[in-house]
């Protein structure tokens, strides 16, 4: 059956910012994620109860579902967690855009400025991320990813790379590379890159 539409408002609310940073294809998890930006999401969620059955009729009907079925296992809180998804966003960020002002990680990530500030503060408390002094503005500071915060999130993805994996264990080589190539195909059309 559908998911009910406030389920799926809630789960949006708390799955945008982790599912919008998922790593590369040649990364740990496949950029399929990559595709629930603010824009798409908000639409899907509102449009699933009224137009998704339990088959995909179309192309987009099939890739909102998989983006919501992933998107619940993405979100979900696992056994090790050195980060909470919601940050492991964060340190994404950092990661592919390198080291930035509080005001410019907030606009990459489409975000309120508090918000992220809340983020940097409980990450820098457990050494995730490291503020330096900007050496264009000596009071501004530069928020960049730790050793220790790149380590966390590597774990985590990795944590979740495994139920995909396990999915595609009986995908032969063929059928592999081909989802690949159309889901780099479809995240490059989206223009949703971290």
């Amino acid at each position: 059956g559908c998911v009910p539409r406030l389920l799926c408002l809630v789960a949006f609310r708390a799955s945008s910012v982790w599912l919008r940073s998922a790593p590369p294809l040649s990364g740990c998890v496949p950029r399929l994620l990559c595709l629930v930006a603010f824009r798409n999401v908000s639409y899907a969620c509102i449009m699933q109860s009224s137009l998704l059955g339990s088959d995909a009729v179309t192309a987009e009907d099939a890739v909102v579902q998989l983006l919501m079925g992933v998107g619940r296992r993405f979100r979900a809180r696992i056994d090790g967690d050195g980060v909470d998804p919601s940050q492991a966003a964060l340190l994404y960020t950092l990661r592919c855009r390198g080291a930035m002002r509080l005001g410019d990680l907030a606009e990459a990530m489409q975000l309120d400025a508090s918000t992220v500030s809340r983020h940097v503060h409980h990450l820098g408390e457990r050494g995730f991320i490291d503020r330096v002094a900007d050496p264009e503005d000596g009071r501004a500071r530069i928020i960049e990813l730790s050793d220790a915060g790149a380590a966390s999130l590597k774990a985590s993805f990795e944590q979740r790379r495994a139920f995909i994996t396990a999915a595609l264990d009986e995908w032969d080589d063929t059928d592999r590379e081909q989802l690949r190539d159309q889901l780099s195909r479809l995240t490059a059309a989206l223009g949703d890159h971290p």
